[in-house]
């Protein structure tokens, strides 16, 4: 798929997004960069969505009832009579499509931002534990890492650190920047299974893991699903990944490291697309884009390192050069003043942008450029 575009579809007024390698979505809370990513989904994987929620026990009469079960109560009204949805520059008719599809594979890969309910008693939740409330990718992706889990815990080994898990250099920096060396296991209390993490001979259950501990274990065993083994690049018909809010909880500096799990997502040749309100992510990628346009004045592959704290790590170096050929497209999801969304394309990131929103980065640094001015013309006051 090069490009998406919606129209009239809840909130978003106009959103039309032609994806890179990497795609991110950033804009306020409610701008719609969870339906346009849902929907999104919807279009890649309407056949394996309906075959789910048949095999899960579920029923619907009429695609707005189909919406309600995909999106979660009360999301229905989405759609109305002027929606509109384009693949590339030719209509997709959703509803026909709905209609009309059949059981097929998925090709999207979803980590919702709500995966962190997925651990409310210490182990991923089945499917349908879930109330309606809640929304089909959270549902699912608890499913599908709840069976993955069954199959580690019957090897009888730690879940985290692996030796086929990950390339060693990130193992290394998740153990010592998220679980600071701690190990998590899986293990059986009574009839049920706990997640607990392992420090020092204790064990201690998910309740006890800091805030960060527990919003990024669901994300990394995602990463576990969509990256099987060494020998193995990705999952088989699954061409993309959708991971909203990576950052959840994180420390900057964690964020940072969970942005190089990300980019090995790229490396396997995945498209990946983000959802984020993290500064520290567009840096991130402000900064790599800079590299890739000095790459041919500068040791690209050294300083693409230098950004994650890898220094000179040959083993890394292919990893580094691969990156930097990935198209990385970035999309601001502005609201109006009557709660309708537009999007803008704001990939170049310019620093000195030639307006507000240029500068601002699509509002995540709007607070950090507020702040420079009112203490610079505070001292300016003092000084006159």
């Amino acid at each position: 798929m090069s490009s998406l575009s919606l129209f009239n579809i809840g909130q978003i007024k106009e959103a039309k997004v032609a994806f890179g390698d990497l795609t991110i979505l950033v804009g306020d809370q409610a701008t719609g960069k969870s339906l346009f990513l849902q929907m999104h989904k919807l279009t890649q994987d309407v056949g394996c969505i309906k075959d789910r929620l048949a095999l899960y026990g579920y029923s619907y009469d009429d695609f707005k009832a189909f919406l309600s079960l995909y999106l979660g109560e009360g999301m229905e009204n989405v759609w109305g009579g002027d929606s509109e949805l384009l693949i590339g520059d030719k209509p997709y008719d959703l509803v026909g499509k709905w209609k009309s599809s059949r059981a097929s594979a998925m090709k999207n890969f979803y980590i919702p931002a709500q995966r962190v309910m997925m651990m409310e008693y210490g182990f991923a939740k089945p499917f349908t534990s879930f109330d309606i409330s809640y929304p089909y990718v959270l549902k699912d992706f608890s499913e599908l890492i709840r069976f993955d889990l069954d199959k580690l815990y019957a090897k009888k080994g730690n879940i985290f650190p692996q030796p086929n898990k990950l390339r060693a250099e990130l193992r290394d920096v998740v153990s010592r920047h998220i679980y600071r060396g701690g190990a998590i296991k899986i293990k059986l209390l009574g009839s049920k299974k706990q997640l607990v993490m392992e420090i020092d001979n204790h064990d201690y259950a998910v309740g006890s893991w800091s805030a960060g501990q527990k919003e990024f274990a669901p994300l990394l065993f995602g990463l576990y699903w969509a990256l099987p083994g060494a020998k193995i690049s990705r999952r088989d018909k699954v061409s993309s990944i959708t991971i909203e809010e990576p950052e959840m909880g994180l420390h900057p500096n964690a964020v940072v490291d969970t942005m190089l799990l990300v980019l090995e997502l790229l490396s396997r040749g995945y498209k990946v697309n983000l959802s984020t309100h993290s500064n520290t992510v567009l840096e991130l990628f402000w900064a790599i884009g800079e590299i890739k346009k000095q790459q041919k004045k500068v040791d690209a592959e050294s300083r693409f390192l230098d950004l994650f704290g890898l220094g000179k790590n040959a083993g890394l170096r292919d990893f580094a050069k691969t990156i930097l050929t990935k198209r990385i497209r970035i999309y601001y999801f502005e609201s109006d003043g009557d709660n309708k969304t537009t999007v803008r394309d704001i990939s170049r990131l310019e620093v000195e942008g030639p307006d507000e929103e240029g500068r601002e980065w699509g509002g995540i640094n709007r607070f950090s450029s507020r702040v420079s001015s009112v203490v610079s013309s505070m001292y300016g006051e003092i000084h006159a």
